[in-house]
């Protein structure tokens, strides 16, 4: 018997190409109505702007609230009993993917670590120092995102880096050795899996 190796889904997926920083929202809610149409053709172009328009402003408060939940320690490094701050670096199909992670996120929040990911630190306004020799280099979204948590990391006592990587990802091969440069450089110690 021949095993099914691709998914069928012919008139089913609808997948056209967006390039979200490049285009404009009204052009993108005209593609999205295009091949939308194909399967709706009852759909106004109207609706797929308001809907396409109130995601994205939906999804944009709501990463102003993820970068808001997380709050510099007021101390240099926990105390005993304190708990230990640890954000998880990363793409976020690898870092929220519980077969990714193999559920180390959660089992850190069960030994009593506060666990955050990147998106939740305040990166957007944060100028890096000596991890900006890499950004020039890096011509990835989530691999610049990487660099500026990295040295946040680095440069905020009390607060540890984990790197969820997958190792043949040609971008994270490269970014693996800028974080280990990074917190060298800071003498900060962290962690890739």
């Amino acid at each position: 018997m021949d095993k099914l190796t691709t998914l069928t889904l012919g008139s089913r997926l609808i997948s056209p190409l967006l390039f979200f920083n490049r285009t404009s929202e009204e052009d993108i809610a005209r593609i999205l109505h295009r091949e939308m149409g194909k399967a709706f053709p009852d759909l106004s172009f109207e609706e797929v702007r308001l809907a396409f328009g109130g995601a994205r402003q939906e999804f944009r408060e709501a990463r102003k609230r993820w970068a808001g939940s997380f709050a510099r320690p007021r101390v240099a490094v926990p105390a005993d009993g304190e708990t230990p701050r640890v954000v998880f670096l990363g793409r976020p199909y690898v870092v929220f993917d519980t077969a990714l992670n193999l559920g180390i996120p959660r089992k850190l929040e069960e030994l009593g670590a506060e666990v955050f990911w990147q998106e939740e630190l305040e990166l957007d306004d944060f100028r890096p120092l000596y991890a900006g020799r890499y950004n020039e280099r890096m011509n990835w979204h989530y691999g610049k995102r990487v660099l500026k948590a990295a040295e946040l990391c680095a440069r905020t006592d009390g607060l540890f880096a984990v790197f969820l990587t997958c190792f043949r990802c040609s971008p994270d091969s490269f970014l693996i050795s800028y974080v280990k440069d990074i917190m060298d450089h800071y003498g900060k110690p962290f962690l890739v899996l």
